[in-house]
């Protein structure tokens, strides 16, 4: 079976997404980072490598994504990262939380992010 010429661009993507910031979008971790997609598409389509449609996350999330929502999409993504962040807040004790509510720069701007990368998807 031949390989799609959409795969080489997916590569091509891939590779100048990993060149500008190889770190997971969630934690900023810049260990076994793969791609993944915002919203589910066949390889034949031109979304399958649009920059737009394609973040960089790290192995333990994209599995943890993938296990938890096995609809892709970009409101589960959103879903996903909103827990996540929960998650994240609730790791801190009082103190450190209010310190992390009036310094929370971090997730607004993982949040802006965000919700300027899920603009700039088609549907």
């Amino acid at each position: 079976m031949a390989i799609h010429p959409n795969y080489w661009k997916f590569k091509r993507t891939i590779k100048e997404l990993k060149e500008k910031n190889n770190r997971c979008f969630i934690c900023g971790s810049s260990e076994n980072i793969v791609p993944h997609h915002l919203k589910k598409v066949k390889q034949t389509s031109d979304d399958y490598y649009n920059k737009n449609n394609i973040i960089l996350l790290c192995d333990d999330h994209h599995r943890e994504y993938h296990h938890k929502y096995p609809q892709v999409n970009s409101k589960t993504f959103c879903e996903y990262m909103r827990n996540w962040l929960i998650k994240e807040y609730n790791n801190y004790d009082e103190i450190e939380f209010n310190k992390l509510k009036k310094e929370n720069k971090a997730i607004k701007k993982v949040n802006n992010k965000l919700r300027n990368h899920l603009k700039k998807i088609t549907y």
